[in-house]
């Protein structure tokens, strides 16, 4: 029975949009709300795309069932992943701090989270760079590197 009404419990609530999705449980006169955390991980986001905005970036994705909120991280050169923000939109605009010709940060990255964390919750979307950035190695005539240079997009 408890599976039955747990079933009709999701169906009446539908797909929730980078919100949480509750699940009323009636007891007599006493209802109780619970966030539903789904047992397994969230595939990561798809469809990322990213735009120049105002202020720096606009990094958009599509929502994931169930989901209430999403991780954004930005890869910085020393290929250590760092914490941006964490919000409850699909969307999320990274100031040109991040994302200027003089940043650090190369990539970005999202995750959605259940309810209470962000951690292990999902599989990472893959690194979408926002600045593109080509390594030259030179060598010496017998093919050793001897020397890198930069180019980045203007």
């Amino acid at each position: 029975m408890k599976k039955i009404v747990l079933l009709f419990a999701l169906l009446s609530i539908g797909s929730a949009s980078a919100s949480t999705t509750w699940i009323p449980i009636k007891r007599g006169k006493i209802t109780i709300i619970l966030p539903y955390i789904p047992k397994d991980k969230f595939s990561s986001p798809k469809n990322i795309r990213i735009s120049d905005s105002s202020g720096g970036k606009t990094i958009s994705w599509d929502d994931i069932q169930h989901a209430s909120k999403y991780k954004i991280q930005v890869l910085n050169e020393k290929g250590i992943w760092v914490d941006v923000a964490i919000t409850d939109k699909t969307s999320f605009e990274l100031h040109s701090g991040y994302t200027g010709k003089n940043s650090e940060y190369f990539q970005v990255r999202v995750v959605a989270c259940n309810y209470n964390t962000c951690t292990n919750t999902g599989t990472y979307s893959l690194g979408y760079s926002f600045r593109k950035k080509v390594v030259f190695i030179h060598t010496d005539l017998l093919g050793s590197p001897v020397a890198e240079s930069y180019m980045e997009e203007q």
